[in-house]
């Protein structure tokens, strides 16, 4: 490269970024009308699938497996509480954590969500091999692992 020149990106449909954001986007698009048909916000659905997974966990715990800041997990999680999807209980070995527990209604709206689950999941893998669809999975942990020791800017 020439000194001086700005390294451009090329044409948006070949950048990896563009592409994770705008295939994001057309799950977004087709999942929300999807799910809250069941009560359950876009927002709240990976919390409630989480907690649905690894009953008991703690705030923090839980925080880890959606890839989320702490306040944002407190604040969805009182949402999920006010629904009656959950209740917080103190851990029973250290009472300055709270563990979340999935309640019925909770395990209901889960329940009543999975077909949509599926039938998402499957549109999204159409066309492409078992092999292929293991590869997807594990090149998009690594991107994801690319960012996760990053710290972010401006926070």
């Amino acid at each position: 490269m020439a000194k001086g020149k700005t390294p451009r990106p090329g044409r948006a449909d070949e950048t990896l970024g563009f592409l994770l954001n705008d295939a994001a986007r057309a799950v977004r698009r087709t999942w929300g009308p999807m799910i809250t048909r069941h009560g359950v916000s876009t927002g709240i659905f990976p919390f409630l699938r989480i907690v649905f997974e690894h009953d008991d966990l703690t705030v923090r715990e839980l925080a880890e497996a959606v890839h989320m800041r702490g306040p944002t997990t407190v604040n969805i999680v009182k949402q999920m509480e006010s629904l009656g999807f959950v209740r917080r209980e103190r851990n029973a070995v250290d009472a300055r954590k709270i563990n979340i527990s999935l309640t019925a209604a909770g395990r209901r709206a889960w329940e009543a969500a999975l077909p949509e689950v599926i039938s998402l999941n499957a549109r999204a893998e159409s066309g492409l091999t078992a092999a292929e669809k293991r590869e997807l999975k594990r090149l998009l942990r690594h991107v994801r692992a690319n960012f996760d020791s990053m710290p972010v800017k401006g926070k």
